[in-house]
């Protein structure tokens, strides 16, 4: 596949975690209705599926700097073509959970191979902007996808996993027919111990004697997070607390959507004008203001609708601003093992926000405290992390 079409398809490819989350949570009520189950059990799906994700990273990140990208996003997609096809059987609440967990790793092991591909074929002064761009055009899918998923409701739940089978589908024949193998220099043997080797070469890395990829990789796992616990919040959240139809919810949820294109485009503005870590910075800040901000109003009154999305959206969209500058950070550290890098990241993201997101609807306040809560903790860890390394970037960082 020629450089003029890849990132569009390594897009299109890391859309597809999205896809199967987002469509499905119109569905949510009638699928705990069909179960008989409340929103607090069904919210597992989303944990189960964002716990697949971290882990098909963990294990497919090792296994794509060994094995090649290639081969890895085929088995990757043919896992997620099987067990999207199994949920639109499945008959069980442990049924659906434990095939969400298995499309969840699918979507992982795709979702880390396809981004090991974008650091493999690009220069290391314009891989921010290259996130930046394939993130834009990933995050029209939470866009789209819930309005797909309202509006083929009355076809049944089942229809929805189907989508993600087609889709799926659609990209393993692509795939398979049309993408070459992008990483220069591999081992094509698969190794736990190796695999494991580069994981702990990652989190020893120094510089100034300080593990700079280990905290920069978790501050910015603490950032990003922000969005996976709206996302396991959003249909208890908006369906269940604001009381809104789920001809209303794609709506509501688009805001979520909106506010990460609108972050990704400052994002993009701000890549050409500053460099990596003072954009970073400056988001942090302005994610603790938004979330500081949302957990005083969620402690003084009933926080109204419009107040609620303006201030997580802040908080949202501003790490989606700040994100492909933080994951050039510490990418461009390192001279070898992106795929295990970008797996490491990811994989500390999405389990924290698996267990942070589904910890806000368990929690014994409204939904709305529950949120702002444990966002406010999830970035106080962000801001620590940081301050652990800021002295210690080289001054080529700094300005």
């Amino acid at each position: 596949m020629s450089p003029r079409y890849l990132t569009p398809f390594i897009a299109a490819l890391v859309a597809l975690s999205p896809l199967a989350m987002d469509s499905y949570l119109p569905a949510m009520p009638l699928l705990a209705a069909h179960f008989g189950v409340s929103d607090a059990a069904l919210s597992w799906t989303i944990s189960n599926f964002l716990l697949g994700l971290a882990a098909g990273q963990l294990l497919g990140g090792a296994a794509s700097d060994q094995k090649g990208r290639r081969l890895v996003l085929l088995t990757g997609l043919c896992l997620f073509v099987l067990s999207s096809l199994a949920l639109s059987l499945a008959d069980s609440l442990l049924a659906a959970n434990s095939w969400r967990l298995l499309q969840g790793f699918a979507g992982g092991v795709v979702m880390v191979a396809s981004t090991a591909m974008v650091k493999d074929v690009t220069p290391p002064d314009q891989l921010a902007a290259q996130i930046t761009q394939i993130v834009f055009v990933v995050m029209l899918t939470p866009i789209v996808a819930p309005i797909v998923g309202s509006l083929m409701l009355p076809l049944g739940w089942r229809s929805i996993f189907l989508l993600s089978f087609g889709a799926a589908l659609i990209m393993l024949v692509l795939a398979w027919w049309k993408v070459a193998e992008t990483a220069a220099q591999y081992t094509n043997r698969l190794s736990l111990r190796d695999g494991m080797a580069q994981y702990v070469y990652i989190w020893r890395f120094e510089l100034d004697g300080v593990r700079m990829v280990r905290w920069q990789a978790l501050s910015l796992s603490c950032s990003a997070l922000l969005s996976l616990v709206f996302v396991t919040l959003s249909s208890p959240l908006l369906m269940g607390y604001y009381q809104l139809s789920a001809d209303m919810f794609p709506y509501a949820f688009g805001c979520f959507a909106v506010s990460i294109l609108i972050g990704n485009r400052i994002g993009k503005w701000m890549v050409g004008r500053y460099t990596p870590l003072v954009i970073f910075r400056a988001g942090l800040l302005v994610q603790s203001v938004a979330v500081a901000s949302l957990l005083l109003a969620a402690t003084l009154i009933s926080v109204p609708l419009w107040l609620c999305l303006v201030l997580f959206m802040t908080a949202i969209g501003t790490g989606s601003a700040i994100g492909p500058s933080g994951t050039s950070l510490f990418l461009n550290l390192l001279d070898k093992y992106y795929g295990s890098a970008t797996a490491y990241e990811t994989t500390q993201r999405f389990t924290l926000g698996a267990l942070l997101g589904s910890a806000a609807v368990a929690l014994p306040f409204d939904l709305v405290l529950s949120g702002a809560l444990v966002m406010s903790l999830s970035l106080l860890v962000s801001i620590l992390a940081y301050w652990r390394v800021s002295a210690h970037w080289p001054a080529e960082y700094r300005q």
